[in-house]
């Protein structure tokens, strides 16, 4: 079969995506928690035109924290770390899976104020 789907033999990607707003709030110069709610996206797919592939969308979380290396200049160079889990329901004849998708990310960062 030429369709990407759960439970099948072909190799496929997965991807979540977080789309939605996010607030970071400055505990001092230097250290800075962020977080946002909005829409995650799964999606497989054998390659960019595949067509047939999964797709559900469900509840998104972003969260994250960081330390910038210099503060009180124009310029600084962080280091951040990300959590972005994707709740998601799949529905099927026999019932509806719940299922999480959990991305985490370690980040190195450079800011321009």
């Amino acid at each position: 079969s030429d369709e990407c789907s759960v439970g099948s033999d072909d190799t496929c990607t997965l991807t979540s995506t977080f789309f939605g707003p996010s607030v970071q709030y400055w505990v001092n110069e230097q250290v800075w928690f962020g977080g946002g709610v909005g829409v995650s996206v799964a999606r497989t797919f054998r390659n960019a035109s595949d067509e047939d592939g999964f797709s559900e969308e469900g509840l998104g979380l972003d969260l994250r924290a960081g330390y910038s290396f210099t503060a009180g200049g124009q310029s600084t160079f962080n280091i951040s770390v990300e959590y972005t889990p994707g709740f998601y329901t799949f529905e099927t004849i026999i019932g509806d899976f719940d299922y999480t998708i959990h991305g985490f990310g370690i980040l190195f960062g450079y800011q321009h104020f």
